[in-house]
């Protein structure tokens, strides 16, 4: 708990989800590349060339240690390193003359719960990057198969481009959840219309609603992060990379927008069910007052000759109780001709 503590203390707040911390760290150049793992973070302080820029990944955020010692090594404020464990923090961004500091989100599939958003930021430090996962991030493989490529814009740019580069690959992994998202919920469309199986219905669209909202929450302060970082007054944006930073918030925009049509979606299926359930019992109900009224005359003649009058000139003729039955049937087929013909039935 961080209740009552001084600002800047490192506390990990979250659920731990890996059992000890890794570190890949990869240092690059136009002509050069390399990419080791460790496990303790001294051995990545042996292993800085000034020739190179770097790239350091952190795995797991739970070890207050080594959180502390990254933050001696890169003369990083406490302030930033405490936001870095705290993965219920909300995405931000932050700079100073030496930093830039992105909060983000990464976007996973969680079986039986839909989508997870793990804790991720990106620390642009002099000479590197430095970025923390609170889980693994299988995607990030990618990113280092383009490490290899000599010709890469990720080995000739600067660090400020491999900033770029990391949000850009969680915007695509956003990108392809949003697009399952949409075509699950389309593909839903038919149940909804057809009335099919409605207390599934009710959970599916439960659990879309949530799974959007979600998204939504953060890639409204991503969009708001990217153009923030465009305008640094520290000038950690290049301006050859700044295009880029531009065009990735286009894409944020587009990605909201897609939210923002499933959320409606889902809300005109919900009101689609709600009508569906009215009209089923706008019929139950009129198949009961239709029911209702053919009786109510039939009521009223077996009430007549029902009553116990002791004069009653009806009741001794010896075809009365067959009479009686044809008019019961007369009245009720009439009724039902009637309702049949204003379309009641």
């Amino acid at each position: 708990m961080k209740k009552g503590l001084a600002p800047g203390s490192l506390v990990y707040v979250g659920k731990q989800k890996v059992d000890k911390p890794t570190y890949q760290f990869t240092q690059y150049s136009q002509s050069s590349y390399d990419c080791k793992s460790f496990k303790k973070i001294a051995q990545i302080s042996e292993r800085q060339k000034d020739d190179t820029s770097f790239w350091l990944h952190i795995t797991g955020l739970h070890n207050v240690d080594d959180i502390r010692t990254i933050g001696e090594l890169f003369s990083v404020n406490t302030l930033l390193l405490e936001n870095i464990m705290d993965t219920k923090s909300r995405p931000m961004f932050s700079e100073d003359k030496n930093t830039l500091f992105f909060i983000a989100k990464s976007v996973v599939k969680v079986r039986g719960m839909g989508i997870g958003l793990d804790h991720f930021c990106i620390l642009k430090v002099p000479g590197g990057v430095i970025s923390f996962s609170e889980d693994k991030c299988p995607f990030l493989d990618a990113l280092h198969e383009r490490f290899k490529l000599q010709t890469s814009r990720l080995r000739r740019f600067g660090s400020d481009y491999l900033c770029y580069a990391l949000f850009d690959i969680l915007i695509d992994e956003y990108t392809d959840i949003i697009n399952d998202l949409g075509e699950r919920i389309e593909n839903m469309e038919t149940s909804v219309i057809q009335d099919q199986n409605s207390e599934r219905l009710i959970k599916f669209i439960a659990k879309k609603k949530r799974d959007l909202a979600k998204l939504r929450k953060v890639l409204g302060p991503y969009q708001e992060n990217m153009l923030k970082s465009v305008k640094s007054e520290f000038g950690h944006i290049t301006p050859d990379v700044a295009p880029y930073m531009r065009d990735l918030s286009d894409h944020i925009t587009h990605a909201r927008e897609n939210v923002d049509a499933h959320r409606e979606m889902l809300s005109d299926f919900l009101s689609i069910h709600q009508t569906n359930v009215s009209n089923r019992m706008n019929e139950v109900m009129k198949f009961l007052t239709v029911f209702s009224a053919i009786f109510i005359p039939l009521g009223f003649l077996a009430g007549v000759y029902g009553t116990n009058f002791a004069v009653f000139p009806e009741l001794g003729w010896k075809y009365m109780y067959p009479t009686f039955w044809a008019i019961v049937v007369c009245v009720a087929g009439f009724m039902i001709y009637v309702f049949k013909r204003r379309g009641w039935l």
